[in-house]
């Protein structure tokens, strides 16, 4: 799979192989990606969800469709460091919509980068002719979260109890 790139950051969807060695040595992904990393973030719900979402999603997936059913690392490429991590969680459906989510390493928290890395991925959704509108769910008290998708254009368009759902158009 392709890596996508700005002036600041590259994007990276793992493999399958690649995501199987993440669950056993995440290490191992640092020294083959060249990263300049001392850790990666998988906690054992990541690892849980590669297993039981990721790994089967992308087992079933064409070599076109494998972008959207995998992890994506970010990488800030001034200090080729990977700061955070991104995932299409469902889609492209018929509508051309796709949900992501995304998490930033601890140590790099309320430094910009998220805001960043999700314009980023918007910039080669415009790309991917597949997709019409990227939408992502916000718990209600995630702050951060909540600007991270104003900053970059999204609107809320429902919510319930817990959640904010938000969504932004794919120009193309």
């Amino acid at each position: 799979m392709k890596t996508f790139e700005t002036d600041e950051i590259k994007l990276i969807p793992l493999t399958e192989a690649q995501v199987v060695v993440f669950n056993k040595e995440p290490e191992k992904i640092i020294a083959d990606l060249g990263v300049n990393n001392k850790t990666l973030f998988n906690p054992d719900v990541l690892q849980e969800i590669n297993d039981k979402v990721v790994l089967p999603r992308l087992r079933a997936a064409t070599a076109e469709e494998a972008v959207f059913h995998t992890r994506w690392l970010a990488v800030d490429k001034a200090t080729n460091q990977v700061v955070a991590e991104l995932m299409v969680k469902q889609g492209p459906d018929a509508t051309g919509a796709i949900e992501i989510g995304y998490g930033v390493y601890p140590e790099f928290a309320g430094q910009g980068w998220m805001t960043k890395i999700v314009a980023a991925f918007l910039q080669w959704a415009k790309q991917h002719p597949k997709v019409k509108l990227v939408w992502a769910e916000t718990a209600k008290d995630n702050l951060s979260s909540i600007r991270v998708l104003e900053k970059n254009g999204f609107a809320k368009f429902r919510e319930n109890s817990l959640f904010y759902y938000w969504r932004v158009s794919i120009e193309k």
